[in-house]
């Protein structure tokens, strides 16, 4: 994961008609936003992006080329909107919440 997390500035330059940044720490809701978009991630041939790749669908939810969703359910893939609730309403531990918007 620090290799993931803490990509050297040659490990983004290898992908020369793809924009990759470095992962961005989220301390409002203890989760990163990843530099890499979708396109990115799924067409990317450099070995960071493939090594990306294959860190996400050993401890991640990715879907793979045959179609199948692979999950370790170490980590969870979330659009940074859908964190902005969860962390503006304080959810603590001992509290009960039923989240009723569900994606397709």
């Amino acid at each position: 994961a620090a290799l993931i997390l803490n990509p050297s500035p040659e490990d983004l330059q290898q992908e020369p008609s793809m924009l990759l940044a470095y992962p961005k720490r989220l301390e409002w809701c203890d989760g990163y936003q990843l530099g890499v978009s979708r396109t990115s991630l799924k067409h990317g041939q450099s070995e960071y992006v493939q090594g990306l790749r294959s860190w996400l669908m050993r401890w991640g939810t990715l879907p793979t080329r045959a179609g199948t969703i692979t999950s370790a359910g170490v980590i969870t893939r979330q659009e940074v909107s859908s964190m902005v609730p969860a962390a503006l309403l304080g959810i603590e531990s001992h509290h009960m919440v039923l989240d009723l918007c569900a994606a397709p």
